[in-house]
């Protein structure tokens, strides 16, 4: 054989050790496993408790029979339906690494990684650690707590247990049935407006001294906004001590044929935000410019000639 081919054969050698070996320099250097790591006992159904924590910061997530709670608020029940999509469409290769060493370069390590819990009661289910994103997109390197393996599953955990009561928490304020409504009563500093349902089905604005009918596009944003009204955040502390210390001159009434209150919003104005109540509730809430200017109608605008 010439010494050029031989050449050649040792080149091709070394690629394919280099290739197919140097990987296997992360694990313990046996050979590929079968998967005996699954997620399937994480269900909405088998599952009534989650504690998330990292480092010295802890959440908990609780399932009563009003349904999910954290730190005593109502949770976001499409948050917690994430969780259940995510991991019942998931599948989980690996191992990419069985050294302990290894654990920091994937951010699985028991310092940094982010730990989550599933109960069933007091029982503990399942318990992994969830480190940084994988080099595909959509994946996650995981590893179960005790045990020194780690994982790729192919869903975006990294972003689905966040550590902030916030995150967690049911944002809408109050959701209203068009159907239910036949008058709403806005009050401002500067004017007051009723809207009310006609017989054709058509919304008639009224002020002190003007009526006109209200063009379907209003009114479709307004019920849009309304079903469910949303909020960005929460308003505490000395926020929420200003609030309560504000004249609530801005107000929001939705009423049904009987006269009966099906929604009753305090409104206060705050730079290019709301702060919302519902007057039924204790709790404060931060809610976009653009979402109250489609429910708190300027009265100007809707008399304005040509305005359908």
């Amino acid at each position: 054989m010439k010494s050029k081919t031989l050449l050649y054969l040792g080149i091709t050698a070394i690629v394919l050790i280099a290739v197919w070996g140097l990987p296997r320099l992360f694990d313990k250097g046996g050979s590929e496993e079968a998967v005996d790591f699954s997620l399937s006992s994480i269900n909405e159904e088998n599952i009534d408790r989650i504690r998330i924590a990292q480092a010295d910061k802890k959440t908990e997530l609780e399932r009563t029979s009003g349904g999910w709670q954290v730190a005593e608020f109502e949770v976001d029940s499409e948050k917690i339906s994430i969780i259940w999509d995510k991991l019942s469409d998931a599948s989980i290769t690996g191992p990419v690494a069985r050294n302990q060493a290894n654990h920091a370069k994937f951010k699985v390590a028991e310092t940094d990684g982010l730990k989550v819990i599933f109960q069933k009661g007091t029982e503990e289910v399942e318990a992994i650690i969830i480190g940084k994103s994988g080099s595909s997109f959509g994946t996650t390197y995981i590893r179960q707590v005790g045990d020194d393996n780690v994982y790729i599953i192919n869903a975006d955990l990294s972003s689905s247990f966040p550590l902030e009561v916030s995150y967690w928490r049911n944002k809408d304020i109050v959701s209203v049935n068009r159907d239910q409504v036949d008058r709403i009563d806005i009050v401002t500093p500067d004017y007051d407006l009723t809207l009310s349902k006609q017989t054709d089905n058509t919304w008639l604005a009224e002020d002190a001294s003007r009526a006109t009918t209200t063009p379907e596009r209003i009114m479709n944003s307004l019920f849009s906004n309304l079903a469910p009204l949303q909020a960005n955040g929460f308003i505490e502390g000395d926020d929420l001590v200003a609030f309560n210390n504000e004249a609530k001159d801005t107000r929001v009434k939705v009423l049904s044929g009987s006269e009966e209150v099906l929604a009753e919003l305090e409104l206060v104005k705050q730079d290019d935000n709301w702060w919302v109540r519902l007057e039924s509730s204790e709790t404060v809430y931060e809610v976009p410019q653009y979402r109250i200017s489609s429910i708190i109608l300027n009265g100007e605008e809707l008399f304005e000639p040509g305005n359908d």
